[in-house]
């Protein structure tokens, strides 16, 4: 009996360190992983700084989520836009330009940002100024606009964050007035409610928000809806 006892004590504590390696073996490829889609997003988003407007604007949104600095949720630059607006409201367009700076400083890719900064160096008389905010704001809304028809899930706007939503309507021209989420065959959708401005019409506008779910599930352990 003692040589099964002690046999089995062995396999234990093989199976024991069996798991361990397992365990580093899987933490040490995700850590990997991670380097690699920094990696990736750094060098796109040089090359974005530096003035090449070639790349591959979906694929830099993208890299850019699944890259330690993603917040879709809860973002640091949250106050920060609410100054940029405010200042741009009561046109003071100075401060409005420096908290956008600070914004993009985070994150090059929020389009308001982009946005609000190009108006308010157009608003004070410096179209050079603004006129790399305005092919950001370009590119990365093209990006949104065309990655689907919003029409249905199946077709809906692939977006990174719910600002994106908020971004891509404006500039269509259209304004939320109610909003519902949507899971279907395993993928996660904003259902909007939306009014066209010029023309009073309603209609439903379909985000995918495949990647902000995830981030929120995998970083907050949220339950799935």
């Amino acid at each position: 009996m003692k040589s099964i006892g002690g046999g089995g004590e062995a396999v234990g504590r093989t199976l024991g360190a069996a798991a361990f390696s397992a365990i580093l073996a899987f933490a040490s490829a995700a850590a990997a992983q991670v380097r690699d889609d920094a990696g990736r997003y750094e060098t796109l988003i040089e090359r974005v700084r530096a003035g090449d407007l070639g790349v591959d604007f979906q694929a830099l949104r993208y890299a850019y989520a699944e890259s330690p600095g993603y917040r879709p949720y809860r973002s640091p630059t949250d106050g920060l836009a609410g100054a940029m607006f405010r200042a741009y409201k009561a046109q003071d367009f100075d401060g409005a330009i420096e908290a956008a700076n600070k914004i993009l400083a985070i994150n090059y890719l929020d389009i308001d940002a982009q946005v609000l900064c190009d108006l308010s160096y157009r608003m004070l008389s410096n179209a050079i100024a603004a006129e790399p905010c305005h092919d950001m704001a370009a590119r990365l809304l093209r990006s949104i606009y065309e990655s689907g028809d919003g029409r249905t899930p199946e077709s809906a706007y692939q977006v990174i964050a719910e600002r994106e939503e908020y971004s891509l309507l404006n500039a269509m021209g259209l304004a939320p007035i109610r909003q519902e989420f949507v899971s279907r065959d395993g993928h996660s959708f904003d259902a909007r409610d939306v009014i066209d401005n010029a023309t009073g019409e309603t209609r439903t506008i379909y985000f995918n928000i495949d990647r902000p779910r995830r981030w929120l599930e995998r970083r907050q352990g949220a339950p799935k809806r």
